[in-house]
């Protein structure tokens, strides 16, 4: 759909596609305001990059 809209190409989708997509979206959004960020998981990293996210320790 991005591609289609950037390149100024109609686009369509089935109805109830549209309806579904409509119905979740709030649901997304809120998810992501209740999602504490990560800034480090947002951070572009390459083929052989070392892990972004530090392994669990194990107590005891």
């Amino acid at each position: 759909m991005d591609a289609a809209l950037a390149a100024g190409l109609p686009f369509e989708v089935a109805s109830d596609a549209a309806a579904d997509a409509v119905d979740e979206w709030p649901e997304i959004v809120e998810w992501a305001q209740r999602t504490p960020r990560e800034d480090t998981v947002h951070e572009p990293r390459g083929p052989g990059a070392p892990s972004i996210r530090t392994p669990p320790t194990r107590s005891g």
